[in-house]
């Protein structure tokens, strides 16, 4: 019975996880009940076709291949270490209206234009962490290191190259029947930019340094001086996780972390024109129980992020420099993301079981721009279901399938954009990506994993998923995965 509860909450933690993101972690949950010793490698495939972008500045689409290792071992009773390498290289297809890199992390305060078109991207990263025991106490260090490489080969050429380091150190304490885990943590991030042009009229277009909803600075465009910038950001965040000793009970975190990002012109004496604070509270709460063959668990997630963007008055050289003359607070976004989940996992036997698992989404958002005065918000509510199943065959081989159905829609939203301040092709897109992050979708998924033994501990395998959304308005989007891989 120990092992079938052991495979049930492995099972399980694949779906779920314990944090609510990667960067929630902390190296001491590493000596939690639930994190057995395992490895594995793959490679794969990922692509998205999208006939309408979500996100236009991440493109319409992506065919991306990739190699991923990750291993946890527990060195003794009191030590365990955690290591992670991945490599990722494909294209974006159809990027418009941006030419940095981490649009998620940077905007709105990006270099963008109106051409745009594929963009070749490669990342490395890497992770470690170790935690050890003394006592009733536990102590961590983890660290992760993140290069990305992204550039076009046609008008407009952007090139950028980002450095993303991040180190945390934690201390713990048994209190009973519960481990309680503290955290600090500092990142430090760069991000080196350079866009040109082979033919200055080619392209048609100009570089834009966008500053929030369709505003842009019309002083520092152009093609050739103001295109050469640098972001340089660092952070820092805490939190404390917790977490039964035995395998049932209740689990959770809450971290809260702030970053700052400064956007510098390098040809104007590295002037700051922008000042970007990112601000961000997470919570999540697990409760798991295994009764019998079966296995219940639920919980939620909650993320609060806070936007808020100063553009600099820049000198016009005539002391010497370009210096700073006044900071104004011009932008500013809140957003709220909330997820409620339930699973219930059941072994029929040695050799199946089925799952089951719904999940209620609300995600909210309003993004303002000071002057001229811009407003988009919006209020999303989705819902979705897994149904699962598994099967062990008398060859050895093993099936993990499942289905998923979900649909979301937004009751409330409102875009609001001074047609006379905002350059007419940019509306235009920023009109339809609006309508599509608040149109009605429903999705449908499939993923499917096959697997079998390969000597000793190792299993091969190989595993696939695919989800298509259907909107409203008549257009589609697609997502694809598939890899093979090696775990033991």
């Amino acid at each position: 019975m120990i092992r079938m509860k052991t495979l049930l909450t492995l099972a399980l933690s694949a779906l779920t996880g314990f944090a609510a993101g990667a960067q929630d972690f902390s190296a001491g949950a590493l000596l939690y009940p639930g994190c057995a010793d395992s490895s594995d490698v793959s490679a794969g495939w990922r692509f998205r076709s999208e006939e309408r972008a979500r996100v236009i500045q991440e493109g319409r689409g992506l065919s991306e291949g990739f190699f991923d290792a990750h291993t946890l071992l527990h060195l003794s009773e009191k030590s365990a270490l955690r290591g992670s390498a991945t490599y990722r290289r494909g294209v974006k297809r159809g990027v418009r209206w941006n030419s940095t890199s981490d649009f998620d992390l940077l905007f709105p305060y990006v270099l963008a234009d109106s051409v745009g078109g594929d963009l070749q991207t490669e990342t490395y990263a890497f992770g470690g962490a170790y935690a050890r025991r003394l006592g009733d106490w536990t102590a961590g260090l983890s660290g992760n290191y993140r290069a990305l490489h992204e550039y076009r080969q046609v008008d407009p050429r952007p090139r950028n190259i980002t450095s993303d380091f991040e180190l945390d150190a934690s201390a713990g304490q048994v209190l009973g029947a519960y481990a309680l885990d503290l955290t600090l943590g500092y990142r430090r991030y760069f991000q080196s930019q350079t866009v040109s042009f082979i033919n200055q009229r080619g392209a048609n277009t100009s570089e834009f340094h966008l500053t929030g909803l369709g505003s842009h600075f019309g002083r520092f465009e152009g093609t050739s001086a103001y295109t050469s910038t640098y972001y340089r950001g660092q952070g820092f965040r805490a939190g404390a996780s917790f977490s039964a000793l035995s395998e049932d009970g209740w689990r959770g975190n809450v971290f809260f972390s702030h970053s700052a990002y400064v956007r510098h012109l390098v040809n104007q004496n590295q002037a700051p024109i922008t000042r970007l604070g990112v601000s961000r509270l997470t919570a999540c709460l697990r409760w798991l129980s295994h009764r019998g063959n079966n296995l219940l668990q639920a919980g939620g997630d909650l993320a609060c992020t806070l936007r808020s963007g100063s553009e600099n008055i820049i000198s016009n050289m005539s002391t010497g420099s370009f210096s700073t003359l006044m900071s104004l607070p011009m932008y500013e976004r809140k957003s709220l993301d909330a997820r409620l989940f339930g699973d219930y996992r059941h072994a029929a036997d040695a050799r199946s079981g089925f799952a089951l698992r719904p999940m209620l989404y609300v995600r909210a958002s309003r993004a303002e721009h000071v002057y001229p005065a811009r407003l988009a918000e919006m209020l999303v509510l989705a819902g979705a279901v897994r149904a699962g199943y598994d099967r062990t065959f008398p060859s050895s081989w093993r099936l993990d399938a499942g289905l998923t159905a979900g649909v979301a829609a937004s009751p409330a939203h409102g875009l609001s954009l001074p047609e006379a301040y905002t350059m007419p092709r940019l509306l235009e897109d920023m009109r339809l990506q609006y309508g599509v992050l608040t149109d009605t979708r429903a999705d449908a998924g499939l993923d499917i994993r096959l697997s079998r033994p390969a000597g000793g501990k190792m299993r091969v395998y190989l595993r696939g998923n695919f989800l298509r959304s259907f909107y409203a308005g008549g257009y589609a989007a697609r997502h694809a995965a598939c890899a093979v891989g090696l775990c033991f």
